[in-house]
C-alpha cells in the first residue's frame, strides 16, 4: 500500500487580520494546482493582533486612526486593502465594521471547531462575518450565531466553560517564543516557514517542495 506524501500547514493568524484572509485564497489557489494526490492537514493556530483589547473591543476608526496616525493614511490603507481584496473575490466592507474587537474567544472557538473538524469551515465564516459584513465578531452572542452557521450548534456551552483556555493562551505564547511576530505565517510539516500573503505562485513552489521530500 502506497502512503501519499503528508502537507501539514499551521497557520498563525487572527481573524480581524484583512492579510490572513486574503493569504487563506491565495494558498486555497495553490493548493488547488497541486497535480500529485497528497494528504492535506490544515491547522488554525491563534495570534492576537492586540490582545489588550478590552473584551467588548474599541470603536474601529478611532482605533485604526490611532494606529495609522491620520485619516489620510487609514483611508489610503483601506482602499489598498480593499482592491487587493478584488483580486482573490473578498468584498472588504470597512465601511461596516463598527468594532475592533478582542478576539480571543474566536480563537477559542477554533480550537474547539478542530475537535469537530470544522475548523476550516469556522475560519471562513469569522473572517466573512467581520470582513464583508461588518459583524463584532468578539461578541459572544456573535460567534454563537456564526459557529452554528456551520453546524457547530454547541458552541454557546462550550464558550460559557473554561474549556480550551489554558491551551490557546499555551498556543499562542508557544508561537511567540518561536519568533512569529506577525501574521499570516504558515508552517509546513512543523520545519518550513512561509510569511506573509505570498503569490500563489510562491505557495505552490514552496507546497511541492515539501511534498517532493
Amino acid at each position: 500500500m502506497t502512503t501519499l506524501p503528508k502537507l501539514r500547514i499551521d497557520i498563525v493568524s487572527d481573524v480581524v487580520c484583512p492579510w490572513c484572509y486574503v493569504g487563506r485564497r491565495r494558498m486555497a489557489k495553490a493548493l488547488a494546482q497541486i497535480q500529485t494526490p497528497y494528504e492535506l492537514q490544515i491547522h488554525w493556530r491563534p495570534f492576537e493582533l492586540n490582545g489588550q483589547l478590552p473584551a467588548t473591543g474599541l470603536p474601529f476608526k478611532p482605533y485604526m486612526l490611532q494606529k495609522f496616525g491620520s485619516e489620510a493614511q487609514l483611508e489610503a490603507m483601506l482602499a489598498q486593502m480593499t482592491q487587493v481584496g478584488e483580486t482573490e473575490d473578498i468584498d472588504f466592507r470597512f465601511d461596516l465594521v463598527g468594532y475592533a474587537p478582542n478576539t480571543f474567544e474566536a480563537h477559542r472557538l477554533l480550537w474547539w471547531a478542530a475537535t469537530h473538524n470544522q475548523q476550516e469551515a469556522l475560519a471562513e465564516a469569522l473572517f466573512a462575518a467581520y470582513f464583508t459584513q461588518g459583524q463584532d465578531v468578539g461578541n459572544r452572542d456573535t460567534l454563537i450565531s456564526i459557529a452554528a452557521g456551520v453546524g457547530l450548534t454547541e458552541a454557546e456551552a462550550f464558550l460559557q466553560s473554561t474549556e480550551g483556555l489554558r491551551e490557546v493562551r499555551h498556543e499562542q505564547q508557544a508561537y511567540q517564543r518561536a519568533g512569529i511576530r506577525s501574521v499570516p505565517a504558515y508552517i509546513l510539516n512543523e520545519k518550513y516557514l512561509i510569511q506573509g500573503a505570498q503569490p500563489p505562485a510562491l505557495f505552490l513552489e514552496t507546497f511541492e517542495k515539501v511534498l517532493a521530500e
